[in-house]
């Protein structure tokens, strides 16, 4: 009788015990007819992992028998032979036959062919240690700080929580920071403190993938009304993504000064260094460059055209006078124009400074620290936001005096050295009609 039979060990429970595996046969007796026959039996298996031997069910009056054993469990184990006969073909996952995936959709740990009987086929099975999961998460979370003139600060935060079996959200608010309310999806709950942290209790028994919206109100007070330093909650759970927004009072504007975070707009900019980065941004560096050109060669072609026109022994309003006095100007109408769309290359950059400032932080992991210090100042109070191009002036302010105090020292020595230089020309001249009578000791040179 042949046979081919595969045995599948399914599921371990945790009490231990190998759940049914089944065992699928085709049967040849020795009067060639076929029968197919379905098993299922149990055997002990330990949790810790375990030496299990996988020989499959054995029929009887059988002359020769062959067939395929597969392993399949729906947890993961690793898989180590410990014996296995040299018969034994070991097979990968996508070698099975797909006939007999029609009957288990778990994964494959091993697979063996056997061609005869007897045969020795024992693994080693072990368990692997399954990761944990986050039990807590915020999906998204904002937060709104209204600041006073005074200094005093209202925050209003919402967070978006997905928690599996944690009974509370653990908040931890910021120095001399007060908690006035906390909602879980609209319902007032009551807070319970945990040291310096805050257990906010949350419904039981909910699924896991179901999001709960929490609702905070702090307050909270500034020495300092003009320099406000503000901080977020902080969490115990990973922070997806975070948008944080500070508002000024009617009349004021808070202006960023230092903190964890950087505003989402940044630094507005509006030098001419930021339009020119701005022409490289867009692309058209190639057209500046050519409209530059173009305007220099026609300043070259002016310059060449009035030497021209003035040399070579030419008159006022001779045709080569009126010539190239045409042709100079125009040329510089040419560069003119250049020059005028060079300037519309560099689009003027908004100057709009915004009262409030905005936060975004992507992706935050438990227990961060988000923080802030702001200049609370009144809306129609100027910056030093162009400090760098002022310094700029400064400086070609303070160049050209000192230009000009060196041309007019070169002017005054200039000047002295030609008096000096007449004085002696006027004594060379005038001394010799007196030189024989007089006839000094010292000679007159340049």
């Amino acid at each position: 009788m042949n046979i081919s039979m595969w045995n599948s060990p399914a599921k371990t429970s945790a009490t231990g015990k190998r759940r049914p595996t089944a065992g699928w046969c085709n049967c040849t007796r020795r009067s060639r007819a076929r029968s197919r026959c379905w098993r299922r039996y149990e055997r002990p298996f330990k949790p810790q992992g375990e030496t299990l031997a996988f020989t499959g069910a054995r029929p009887l009056d059988a002359q020769s028998e062959s067939g395929h054993t597969i392993i399949i469990s729906a947890y993961q184990f690793q898989v180590k032979p410990a014996d296995v006969s040299a018969g034994l073909l070991a097979l990968e996952p996508g070698e099975v036959p797909s006939e007999y995936r029609l009957f288990f959709d778990q994964p494959v740990l091993a697979a063996y062919r056997y061609s005869a009987r007897p045969f020795n086929l024992k693994l080693a099975l072990s368990p692997l240690a399954q990761g944990d999961s986050l039990a807590q998460v915020v999906d998204r979370a904002t937060l709104t700080t209204r600041i006073s003139k005074e200094g005093q600060a209202i925050t209003e935060a919402r967070y978006f929580v997905k928690s599996r079996g944690n009974p509370n959200f653990r908040v931890t608010l910021p120095d001399e920071t007060q908690l006035w309310s906390a909602t879980v999806n609209g319902v007032a709950v009551v807070p319970v403190m945990d040291g310096k942290s805050n257990l906010i209790p949350l419904p039981q028994h909910a699924d896991p993938d179901t999001v709960l919206t929490l609702d905070l109100k702090l307050a909270a007070r500034s020495p300092d009304a003009k320099h406000v330093h503000v901080a977020a909650p902080i969490v115990t759970a990973p922070v997806m993504l975070a948008e944080w927004k500070l508002e000024p009072d009617e009349g004021q504007r808070l202006i960023y000064q230092a903190g964890t975070l950087t505003p989402a707009d940044g630094a507005a900019d509006s030098s001419g260094f930021a339009q020119v980065a701005q022409v490289f941004r867009t692309g058209r560096t190639l057209e500046a460059a050519g409209l530059l050109l173009a305007a220099l060669a026609a300043f070259a072609l002016c310059s060449f055209a009035w030497r021209w026109s003035t040399g070579g022994g030419a008159h006022k309003f001779s045709p080569r006078h009126l010539l190239g006095g045409l042709i100079g100007c125009g040329a510089i109408v040419f560069a003119g124009v250049s020059l005028l769309r060079l300037a519309g290359a560099f689009e003027p950059i908004s100057t709009d400074v915004a009262n409030s400032v905005t936060f975004l932080a992507p992706v935050q992991q438990a227990a961060s620290a988000l923080t802030a210090e702001v200049a609370n100042v009144p809306a129609n109070t100027s910056t030093l936001a162009y400090g760098g191009s002022l310094t700029l002036v400064l400086l070609a302010v303070v160049a050209w005096i000192l230009g000009r105090c060196a041309a007019r020292n070169l002017h005054l020595e200039f000047s002295a050295g030609r008096s000096s230089r007449g004085r002696r020309c006027a004594c060379r001249t005038a001394l010799p009609a007196f030189w024989p009578c007089w006839q000094p000791s010292w000679s007159c040179a340049w």
